[in-house]
């Protein structure tokens, strides 16, 4: 049974949207996949006001936290990867390997820069508090 793609919908504020879309494209044989939905300005207006009150909380955040945090995400996206990977080659015709080792070298170098957070302070580095604009 060929490989099938996965359902596309926008999270926007904690909330799954359904929305039309554009067609996703096998590059092997032109067959339509499935679809990726467009957002439209609401949608767009609605996910900057979500990131907004996001960001709000993530300045706040110590960076041992942030760095747990970010870390368990690419655990998740690690144990994801054979599927990822199977999507990224039925949107590209990349080759499965390749596809997966992308998305394993990316949760590798994401982890690093978590890891990293964690020793701002302990380089003597101390950021400005609350930029404005940042």
């Amino acid at each position: 049974m060929p490989p099938v793609y996965p359902p596309a919908a926008l999270f926007i504020d904690g909330e799954w949207l359904e929305r039309p879309g554009a067609p996703v494209i096998c590059p092997a044989t032109g067959e339509t996949l499935g679809s990726v939905p467009h957002a439209g300005k609401e949608d767009l207006d609605r996910a900057l006001a979500a990131a907004e009150r996001g960001f709000a909380v993530w300045r706040e955040t110590a960076p041992d936290r942030r760095a747990e945090i970010i870390l368990e995400a690419m655990r998740l996206l690690r144990a994801r990867a054979g599927e990822i990977a199977t999507t990224i080659t039925l949107e590209q015709g990349k080759p499965l390997a390749s596809a997966k080792a992308e998305v394993l070298r990316g949760s590798e170098l994401v982890a690093w820069d978590a890891e990293e957070g964690r020793r701002i302070k302990q380089d003597g580095y101390q950021p400005a508090q609350h930029i404005e604009g940042c």
